[in-house]
């Protein structure tokens, strides 16, 4: 059963690196320092708005404690939340994250 969705939208052009701490877990702060300025931005558009993407599907963290990780095929997880599904896209000026939270319900 579906607990909730949530899908937030971000111009990556408005994202400030000022918020990168109060976003990135510290897993994801270290992948921000190694990358291009061009990148960083990407990367912190993207996180950003998967997180408030988790937040409205419900799940009611603070944004730098959700770790965003990556498979062997590149697609990503939220660790230590198998019940939340997410994807992150990037389209020229925006970034979008999509969160499904769902529950198991026992018979």
């Amino acid at each position: 059963m579906i607990k909730g969705i949530g899908v937030d939208i971000v111009k990556i052009d408005r994202v400030d690196f000022i918020i990168a701490k109060k976003v990135l877990s510290s897993d994801e702060l270290e992948i921000f320092n190694n990358a291009s300025d061009i990148r960083k931005r990407e990367f912190l558009a993207g996180r950003f708005a998967i997180k408030e993407a988790i937040y409205k599907a419900g799940l009611k963290k603070s944004f730098n404690e959700l770790n965003i990780k990556y498979n062997d095929d590149n697609s990503i997880y939220l660790e230590n939340y198998n019940d939340i599904k997410i994807s992150i896209s990037h389209e020229k000026d925006y970034a979008i994250g999509y969160a499904i939270y769902e529950i198991s319900i026992d018979k």
